[in-house]
């Protein structure tokens, strides 16, 4: 089987393990997609959403710093990153991911009004 093959039968299960609401079982498959495609917006969205929910938001945070290290223009993962800082204190911070979000979505309520909170 190609590694795009692979990539996109392990992104099929994750779906369905994510439908089937089973997030736990489908978390490995994130890694190992992001073994076989460094960097997919996808998977690390995925992954950070997942580790999010799980409380782990430190790792969350380093997947979402990756991810619009790679795809500045990702205005959900700017917001979901500032989110996750306003949540851990990291207030300065924050505020930038949430000005990056605004700047790639200028119409983003949610970022708005979460900056506007931050002032």
């Amino acid at each position: 089987m190609t590694p795009r093959a692979r990539y996109l039968l392990l992104k099929w299960r994750a779906w369905v393990l994510l439908a089937l609401a089973r997030p736990n079982a489908a978390r490995p498959l994130f890694d190992q997609m992001l073994a076989l495609a460094p960097g997919d917006a996808y998977a690390l969205a995925s992954r950070a959403h997942l580790r999010a929910a799980a409380g782990e938001r430190a790792q969350a945070i380093a997947d979402y710093e990756e991810l619009v290290r790679t795809h500045a223009q990702h205005a959900t993962a700017w917001f979901n990153l500032g989110y996750l800082q306003v949540r851990t204190n990291q207030r300065d911070r924050a505020r930038e991911s949430l000005r990056e979000a605004l700047r790639c979505a200028p119409g983003n309520k949610a970022a708005k009004d979460l900056l506007d909170q931050l002032r």
